[in-house]
């Protein structure tokens, strides 16, 4: 499999730039607290296939964390690890910044999500690896199962060095205890 982000190894110090910049909007300083009683805090794992080539597609786990400034914004980091089972294998660590545009309304779509992300692919395979800038949008459905502790978001996201990926992630975002306001009571 051919990686098709090697023709843009000459674009390293403006990739640096798009990440830095990314990054810096994903962490603005909020200080609306989400309503209702969820903790704002979140952890999910999920499986993912990544198409970064048009030779074949990559598969792999991912694990994300996150923080609800309010309930419409959140943002969060991830770390992703996927290969293709022949020669390459692909380490993406990234943050992101989320918005629900029907965080307010009730229904079965209040979870839908819009989400932009930022990051770097390390990609290595018979030659030496390459590092390259990763950003991209993601759409998503945030389900809730249950009382709302356990979730599952089916997804999908376009972008670069990556041409496109869908999976499904299922997470935990446990109840705000009475004492601490963010601590699951068992």
């Amino acid at each position: 499999m051919s990686i098709n982000a090697r023709n843009c190894m000459n674009h390293r110090p403006m990739a640096g730039l798009f990440c830095l910049i990314l990054l810096s909007i994903s962490f603005p300083a909020f200080s609306q607290e989400p309503s209702g009683d969820r903790s704002p805090l979140s952890i999910s794992l999920g499986l993912e296939a990544a198409w970064y080539s048009a030779e074949g597609v990559a598969f792999g786990p991912g694990l994300a964390g996150e923080y609800r400034f309010s309930p419409a914004l959140a943002a969060g980091v991830s770390v992703g690890f996927f290969h293709d089972f022949t020669e390459y294998a692909t380490f993406e660590p990234g943050a992101f910044l989320r918005w629900y545009p029907l965080a307010r309304a009730s229904g079965p779509f209040s979870g839908l999500f819009a989400q932009g992300m930022a990051g770097a692919a390390l990609i290595w395979g018979s030659d030496a690896m390459q590092t390259f800038p990763m950003g991209g949008l993601e759409l998503g459905l945030r389900i809730n199962l249950g009382n709302g502790d356990w979730y599952v978001e089916p997804r999908i996201r376009g972008g670069y060095p990556f041409i496109a990926g869908a999976g499904v992630a299922a997470g935990w975002r446990p109840k705000k205890s009475e004492k601490s306001g963010t601590r699951s009571e068992l």
